[in-house]
């Protein structure tokens, strides 16, 4: 697959890379790490 990184800024002051990994078609599977506690 190919590894598609997204940098999202859907939170306002999110600016973390998103590592969005392609599975197929229009299908992908986002893993996400958010900070714990948060």
């Amino acid at each position: 697959g190919e590894d598609v990184y997204l940098v999202g800024d859907f939170t306002g002051n999110w600016k973390e890379p998103i590592k969005a990994v392609y599975r197929g078609g229009s299908r992908y599977e986002v893993e996400v790490r958010l900070p714990q506690g948060r």
